[in-house]
């Protein structure tokens, strides 16, 4: 299935487009104060390692080292690897927290990237990762809907890519088998997804986005977020 993934032109994409997230778009702003907020609330202490940063701190003061596959999103900085979440370049127990957020997930393999993150992550360390959903009500009608592990193409600041898109079920046992606890969850866009469906229009659909809060706390609807965001802790 790997082979299918087309890494040369993520890149490039990657590499060409001027910002990760687009602007002037409710949906995406959304999602991203969502995870900004999430990060700062959860991370005071410790080194960190920032994959997929595309040259983001979020607002934190901590030693850091970033990493993206892009070396000019990153390489105004003195702490930096340029490579993907599969492969790092570290040693064991490097770090104390761990960030992988943007979707970087849904760009490599699930399973590697977790069991490399749970490797240079120090005992009883941290790791915020946050996927795209394939059990989102936004694919509800698609013949992919729900499936643990599949590759697909969708289209991101007008342009096609393909990538992985992970089931919530399926990312939460790749993190228990690594050694990881979770300790919070957030879900992006719960019902606005479900309204997408119908509103064509992610400006629109976003108004519905309010109604996450409530949903959150409910396991059967927090399931179907378009955007999973999990706090972790190393445990064994």
């Amino acid at each position: 299935m790997d082979r299918n993934l087309d890494y040369d032109k993520i890149k490039e994409f990657y590499s060409k487009t001027g910002e990760v997230w687009p602007s002037g778009n409710l949906w995406y702003s959304y999602v991203k104060k969502k995870i900004n907020s999430f990060i700062k609330k959860h991370i005071v202490n410790g080194y960190v390692l920032n994959v997929g940063s595309g040259g983001n701190t979020y607002g934190l003061k901590n030693k850091m080292c970033h990493v993206d596959i892009v070396e000019k999103n990153i390489s105004n900085y003195d702490d930096y690897a340029v490579t993907n979440a599969e492969n790092l370049p570290f040693q064991n127990l490097k770090f104390d927290v761990a960030i992988c957020v943007g979707d970087v997930i849904n760009y490599c393999d699930a399973k590697k990237a977790i069991n490399e993150l749970y490797r240079v992550i120090k005992e009883e360390g941290k790791l915020i990762i946050e996927f795209e959903n394939a059990c989102a009500y936004e694919y509800i009608r698609k013949d992919f809907y729900c499936a643990d592990r599949v590759i697909t193409n969708l289209e991101y600041m007008n342009e096609i890519t393909n990538q992985y898109l992970y089931s919530y079920n399926y990312i939460v046992e790749l993190l228990e088998i690594s050694g990881f606890k979770i300790r919070k969850r957030l879900s992006i866009h719960i019902i606005s997804g479900l309204v997408s469906n119908w509103i064509l229009n992610d400006n629109i659909a976003c108004i519905f986005s309010f109604l996450d809060f409530a949903l959150n706390k409910l396991n059967n609807f927090r399931k179907h977020g378009s955007n999973i965001v999990f706090l972790c802790e190393k445990v064994k």
